[in-house]
């Protein structure tokens, strides 16, 4: 059994006292070593957008980690799911805040030691917008994780 295989397949346990916090851990791990590199698609797709906050991050973070100064564009597509792009997204934001912070240090990674001014520029920009955010957005949160990616893509 591959390493995404038993990734993909792995269930919470129901006794856990904080669902999904061991999976999310567990993906953040595996992205740290580079194993998400053999996720395909569907999978990043069903782990981000169908799954609790702290699996979500767990892989945002990882995917991020496993294609460090890659500049994928297919990761920095899937990534781009869960930020602001326009004000529309803000009730997007609101309800699922960490997602949308963690992808803020993953695009970091993803563009680090690359040196893309394009990519520094979109997070900084949402330094921008910080009086937009809805109220259940913790601002000095956002505005760190937008700055650290920032900083990381330089």
């Amino acid at each position: 059994m591959s390493v995404r295989d038993w990734a993909v397949t792995l269930a919470a346990d129901p006794n856990e006292t904080a669902p999904g916090h061991v999976e999310g851990g567990l993906l953040l791990g595996l992205g740290l070593r580079g194993y998400l590199s053999d996720f395909r698609g569907f999978d990043m797709v069903d782990k981000l957008t169908k799954c609790k906050d702290p699996i979500s991050v767990g892989m945002i973070l990882g995917l991020g980690a496993s294609f460090m100064g890659t500049e994928s564009p297919l990761i920095g597509r899937a990534l781009r799911v869960h930020t602001r792009v326009h004000e529309a997204h803000a009730a997007a934001i609101a309800s699922k805040p960490l997602s949308c912070m963690a992808t803020f240090v993953a695009q970091g990674l993803l563009h680090m030691g690359c040196g893309s001014r394009e990519a520094a520029s979109s997070l900084v920009e949402e330094l921008a917008h910080l009086r937009h955010l809805p109220e259940a957005v913790p601002l000095s949160c956002y505005a760190l994780c937008a700055g650290a990616g920032a900083g990381l893509a330089l």
